[in-house]
Formats: C-alpha cells, sequence, structure tokens
C-alpha cells in the first residue's frame, strides 16, 4: 500500500522516491495518482509473469500480451507483454526500471516487461496520469516504472508447474534471485535469474465454449427482414470456403445447388448455405460445416514460448557521499504463432472471374484442369461453363507458421550522490534488441497463380499434368502443379513451389546518458520547498532488412523493411511548494509544477515518399510540455489533490519509416452490410509531427482516524 511505503520511508537510510513525481515524496501525497504494488502482493498472485500482475489492475486495459498479441508483419511481434494504461494504446505508456529506459523490443519502440526477473521486483509504482513533463515522450497515459529489490540479501527462489482443465499448455517457470554485501557492506551485489517453458494449447475448438462458434454476422437484407444489421449469434460459419474446396461460382449454385468438394478430391457433396447467407458475405448463421471456420481453426489459443530473463547489479559505496553501480540484463524469447491462412471464395455473379485479390477472392480454373472432380466437369459441360470459382480454406494446403526470435541485451553504468544538501545522480545506458521473424508457409502469389492453372501437357510435355505456362514447351522448369481440390492431395513439389519463406532481421540500439538533481534550497510559508531538474540526451536506431520476396510484395502477406534514426535532448524541471501547513482548514496546501523542453531529429536513409517514391527522409521539432498539481489537505482525514498537463509523444520510427506492405483486412461493405476481405496497403509517413494530449485529473483521499490503516482514494 502507498501509505506503507510513507512509512518505510520514514525509517530508512535513503527516501524512496515514487515514480509520480521527481521529487522525494510518498505516493499518498502526490497531486497525480500512483498505484504503488508490493513484492508480496505481485508473489501472492502467483503469476508466472510480471506482466499479469500488472494487467490485473483495473486502470490497464490487457489488449497485448504474449498471448494475445498479433503475428505477422506489424511492429508488435508475438510474445510480447506491451502495458497499456487506460486503453489508450501501448505506445502511450512508458514503462521504466529504476527510472531508466530499457532497449525496445518492438519496431513501435515498446519494452517487452517480462524481459526481467520477477524475483528482484521490489515493487511497481503506475501513474496513470499524464507524465511526460516529469518522464518525456510517450507518458502520455502514465508511467509504470519497475523498481528492483537493490537492497536484497539472501536467496529468493520459486518453483511453478501449472496445466490447463483441457490437459493441454503446460507450463513450467522457475526463478532465482540472491543478493550479498561485501567489503563490510560497502559492495553490494544482486543477480537474478527467470525461465519459462509454455507449450501450445489447441485452437478454437479444442473449447466447448468457442466451438459454439459464436460471432458477428453481417445481415445484408436488414431492411427486408427486419433484424439488425449486426448479430451476435452462435454457429456463425465460413460460407466461402471449405478446406477440400467449395463451388462458388453462382450459375453452378443456381443450377445444382451448393456443393462441396470430398476430401478425397474425387466428387462433390451438397453444401447447404445457412441463414442470412448473401453472396458477398463470408459468413452464415448454421448451415454445412461446423468446426472448420478458417478465422478460427488455423490459430492456437495460445502459442508456445520460452523465456530467458537474467540480471546483474554491482553499487559501491566509494565514499560517505558518493556510490557508483552497473547492472547489466540479458533477455530471450522464443514464441511461435501463426499467419491469417489461405481464405479464398467470395462469391462472384458472372462465375467466370476471380472477384478480389488471391487471398480473398475466389480461385478460376478452366474446365480443362485435370484435377478437377469428373461429376464438376460434367456439370460444368451442360450448362456451358468454361471456368469454375473453387473457394479454398488454406488448412486445405499449408498452415502458416511464423518463429519469432528476440534477445535483448543492455548494461548501464553511474554514480549517485550528496553534495551541500542536494542529492545527484548520473547514468550511461547501452542496449541493444535482435529480432528475427521467419514466417513459413506463405503464399508467393506469383507462383500460387502458375501452379493452379493445371493443364495436360502436350508435345515435349505430352503424358504429364503440368503449369499451363510448360504446357508444350517449359519456361518455368520450378513450377509444378497443384492440385486444390481435396485434403492433403497436393504434391510436396507443388506445395515447395507454391509456397515460401518471409524472411526479416531486426536490430533496435539505444544509447541514453542522463543527469538528474534534488533539493530543497529554500523554505516557503508551509516548509521547505523541494526542486528536481535534469537532462537527458538519447540516441534511438532500428535497421530491419526483410527477404527479396517481401521486399517486392510477392508474398500474400509481406514483411516490410525500416530503417531510421532518432537524437533527442531534453531538459527538464520540477518544483514543490508548501503554500500553508498546519494552520487551519489547511493542515497542507501545496502546489507542484513541472516543465520540459525536448528536441527531436530524426532520419532515414530509404522512407516512404510521395507518389509511392522511396528515398532519404529527415525531419526534427521542439516540443514543450508541462504540468500544474495542487494538493489541499482541510483536515487530517481528507486530502484533496488535482493536476493539469500538457503531454507529447513523438512518432516512433515505426510510424514513420516502415516501408509500404500490403496485407489482408476485414471491411464492413455500409451499402450492404457484408462484410469481405480486401488487400489494404499501409507505411510510414516522414512528416508526422508529435501528439498533443491535455490532461485534467481530480481526486480525494480519505484515510478515517477510527479505521487504523485504512486508506481510500478516488480519481
Amino acid at each position: 500500500m502507498a501509505q506503507e511505503q510513507a512509512g518505510e520511508a520514514d525509517g530508512a537510510s535513503e527516501a524512496i522516491i515514487v515514480t509520480g513525481s521527481r521529487v522525494v515524496r510518498n505516493g499518498a501525497d502526490m497531486p497525480t495518482p500512483v498505484t504503488v504494488v508490493g513484492a508480496d502482493l505481485i508473489a501472492q498472485t502467483g503469476a508466472t509473469q510480471l506482466s499479469q500482475v500488472i494487467n490485473d489492475l483495473p486502470v490497464v486495459r490487457s489488449d497485448t500480451s504474449s498471448t494475445t498479441a498479433f503475428v505477422g508483419g506489424g511492429g508488435n511481434g508475438p510474445g510480447n507483454n506491451l502495458i497499456n494504461l487506460r486503453g489508450l494504446g501501448a505506445v502511450r505508456t512508458l514503462v521504466l526500471v529504476d527510472g531508466l529506459r530499457f532497449p525496445a523490443t518492438t519496431f513501435t519502440g515498446l519494452f517487452n516487461t517480462d524481459l526481467i526477473p520477477s524475483s528482484l521486483v521490489s515493487r511497481l509504482d503506475i501513474v496513470t496520469g499524464g507524465a511526460s513533463a516529469a518522464y518525456g515522450s510517450d507518458a502520455v497515459a502514465g508511467v509504470v516504472n519497475i523498481i528492483l529489490n537493490n537492497k536484497l540479501e539472501g536467496v529468493r527462489a520459486s518453483a511453478q508447474y501449472g496445466v490447463t482443465d483441457a490437459g493441454d499448455g503446460d507450463e513450467q517457470k522457475y526463478s532465482f534471485g540472491v543478493g550479498q554485501k561485501f567489503l563490510d557492506g560497502r559492495l553490494h551485489i544482486i543477480a537474478g535469474l527467470d525461465y519459462q517453458d509454455r507449450k501450445r494449447t489447441g485452437n478454437c475448438y479444442s473449447r466447448s465454449w468457442c466451438a459454439q462458434e459464436y460471432g458477428v454476422m453481417s445481415n445484408a437484407n436488414s431492411a427486408q427482414n427486419g433484424l439488425p444489421a449486426l448479430i451476435i449469434s452462435p454457429d456463425v460459419r465460413w460460407a466461402q470456403n471449405t478446406p477440400a474446396g467449395l463451388i462458388v461460382s453462382s450459375r453452378l449454385t443456381n443450377a445444382f445447388g451448393g456443393q462441396q468438394v470430398s476430401d478425397d478430391g474425387k466428387t462433390l457433396l451438397p453444401f447447404t448455405f445457412g441463414q442470412l447467407y448473401t453472396p458477398n458475405n463470408n459468413q452464415m448463421i448454421g448451415g454445412s460445416r461446423p468446426g472448420i471456420n478458417p478465422a478460427s481453426s488455423a490459430f492456437d489459443l495460445q502459442g508456445p514460448q520460452k523465456r530467458l530473463a537474467a540480471f546483474f547489479r554491482a553499487e559501491a559505496e566509494l565514499s560517505d557521499n558518493l556510490k557508483a553501480w552497473v547492472d547489466s540484463a540479458y533477455g530471450q524469447t522464443d514464441n511461435q504463432g501463426t499467419f491469417a491462412q489461405l481464405r479464398s471464395g467470395n462469391q462472384n455473379a458472372a462465375g467466370t472471374l476471380r472477384a478480389g485479390p488471391l487471398n480473398t477472392g475466389a480461385i478460376t480454373l478452366s474446365v480443362n484442369n485435370p484435377f478437377l472432380p469428373a461429376q464438376l466437369r460434367s456439370q460444368m459441360q451442360q450448362i456451358g461453363l468454361a471456368n469454375v470459382n473453387i473457394g479454398k480454406a488454406g488448412d486445405g494446403l499449408l498452415v502458416p507458421i511464423v518463429d519469432y526470435h528476440v534477445e535483448s541485451y543492455r548494461v548501464a553504468t553511474g554514480l549517485k550522490g550528496d553534495l551541500g544538501g542536494w542529492t545527484w545522480d548520473a547514468s550511461y545506458v547501452r542496449g541493444v534488441s535482435k529480432l528475427d521473424n521467419v514466417a513459413r508457409n506463405i503464399i508467393n502469389q506469383d507462383n500460387f497463380s502458375r501452379a493452379v492453372q493445371a493443364v495436360n501437357g502436350t508435345g515435349a510435355n505430352a503424358g504429364r499434368i503440368v503449369c499451363a505456362v510448360n504446357q508444350s514447351v517449359t519456361t518455368d522448369a520450378a513450377c509444378q502443379p497443384l492440385n486444390l481440390f481435396g485434403v492433403g492431395t497436393a504434391s510436396d513439389a507443388a506445395l515447395q513451389y507454391a509456397f515460401g519463406t518471409a524472411v526479416q532481421r531486426s536490430r533496435i540500439t539505444l544509447d541514453d546518458v542522463s543527469a538528474n538533481v534534488q533539493g530543497q534550497p529554500f523554505d516557503a510559508w508551509g516548509g521547505p520547498v523541494s526542486v528536481a531538474a535534469g537532462a537527458e540526451y538519447r540516441t534511438e536506431s532500428i535497421a530491419a532488412d526483410v527477404d527479396p520476396v517481401s521486399a517486392a510484395g510477392g508474398f500474400v502477406q509481406n514483411y516490410s523493411a525500416l530503417h531510421g534514426r532518432s537524437k533527442v535532448f531534453e531538459v527538464y524541471a520540477e518544483a514543490n511548494v508548501p503554500l500553508l501547513s498546519n494552520v487551519p482548514l489547511a493542515e497542507t496546501l501545496e502546489v507542484n509544477g513541472a516543465v520540459r523542453h525536448a528536441h527531436y531529429k530524426f532520419s532515414s536513409p530509404e522512407a516512404p515518399l510521395a507518389g509511392g517514391a522511396v528515398g532519404p527522409a529527415d525531419s526534427s521539432f521542439n516540443a514543450v510540455t508541462w504540468k500544474l498539481g495542487l494538493v489541499y489537505k482541510p483536515v487530517d482525514w481528507l486530502r484533496m489533490r488535482g493536476t493539469i498537463s500538457r503531454d507529447f509523444r513523438a512518432p516512433n520510427m515505426n510510424e514513420q519509416y516502415i516501408l509500404p506492405n500490403v496485407q489482408n483486412s476485414a471491411i464492413l461493405d455500409p451499402a450492404t452490410n457484408t462484410s469481405t476481405q480486401v488487400a489494404t496497403q499501409s507505411g510510414g509517413n516522414p512528416n508526422l509531427r508529435p501528439e498533443i494530449s491535455h490532461t485534467k485529473t481530480f481526486g480525494v483521499t480519505i484515510q478515517p482516524a477510527a479505521i487504523p490503516n485504512l486508506q481510500l482514494s478516488v480519481d
């Protein structure tokens, strides 16, 4: 509890600095709301990861964790636990360790909190208001400061094992921390290690609650049937494809009814379209084939993860007024997940052309394709249809799998001491993160398109099934004909040709030099004035390279290259001025204020430019942030507080310099109330400027004398 922290400070040799401010205070007295979570509460949760403790707090929106983080070509890879205060987005929450930054483990500049050994954590300080004036960019929603137990003596160790009630997702975690003093207490060393091994779970259909297939169904005819445009319902199923293949040519459907290919690829079977189905909608309620929704069946509810986090710190007392310290940290995570698989199959009114991009529209095949089931070819000949549209789900072919490996190194050193009644500190941080994305079984659009167009060879290729480009003369020796009909019927050679491996290898670096000073230079009407000031110079860089196919946009889902560098110089000052103290109707009245000036300079050798070009870009800007707070305690049991602040967030390099990328996105057509997948392009914008935020916070703290040790705060 915050008030318990204040009690510890009274008897400790050093004051405790709570993250709500740069001046020495305790959490209950701050004008900004501060939540302090101690090590005992962290241990009681039994969480295997520090982030699980943080994400349980009501002020945190737990939307990006090691089990929920999206995989693919975005800025935040799988396995990262990112903190999102007040639901404003993780990029607007600043995470610190002992008040200092760690190298980012994502393109968006965020740090994975699970790379800190939980055995060394003393407490968590969480500021749920604008804190940019005190701590800099990204603190729009607040700050999470992980405070390590630098006074640890002895050994702390724990072991934990768990498994889900479905019998999967086995997880084991070991945590070890040790601290020891040497040289008559003038040298103190601590070290910690966390190791975690988590296995995968089943997919959505491995759980009864998920297998009910609840979903949001688009109702295209709401004006006619009187039902809502969007309906939440069980049994929401995919209406445009099956793993073995679904016939989606409207002329065939009108003439012979719904038909799907058998798993052996030889015959046709009936397929019932469910309620509220329309040709342009990818969903229906009920109907044939439960349990094959490609938006659910391809993904594990929880992917496998291995995590190692190590930390070492040595602090030496050089004199009574001077200390030196050095620490080092190493973290590694290995995660595996899946990309979205092939989901082709939009119905097409003409029944002859592919509608939309490869991964969303139906795949059009000729009546002469030798892999067509004989019954299907016969039906096409009966109605004079030269081409057929096929809806195909990727689990009938290959499911894309991504391996995401992160290594992060950090070395920091510094001095701190007392001088003439002032305390000061100076530090240098060097950090490097290496991120490797390797995605297997990704559709190569050109190769896939050539492979599915199979024909009976002629000329030199007579007697063989070949790609159409090699019908009589071989022009692409690598091309192998791909059989889309059935499950497991495609040859290994065809799959190797039609699918490929996308690779993205990245390096992120951080260099950070900072200095701070705190003191009480004089007294005001209500007591001593506390002052803090400091300066920081920080450089960050990122270099992400991708494979040639991704660089050319050749896969259905592609990684993007990213190169950029930032230089930041900041100065800040903060003061706490007691106006009244121990007078009638004002046991405490004090004002807290802070201001920060930051200069940013960004550059990139290859940035997205106007008109689709790529070339060098640079930008610079200044940002000023401030905070003003008031604390008023009219009587012993009541304290009122409030702040107003101007905060900012500088654009990260992913937002500025990521090269254009094409991905598939689900959209809802408001004209027809139907949803579909479309190819969307996104990329960076080198002309971005900082976000500006204005925050107002007001609250009250009640500490009734009749109930000892009870404190209630509402903000």
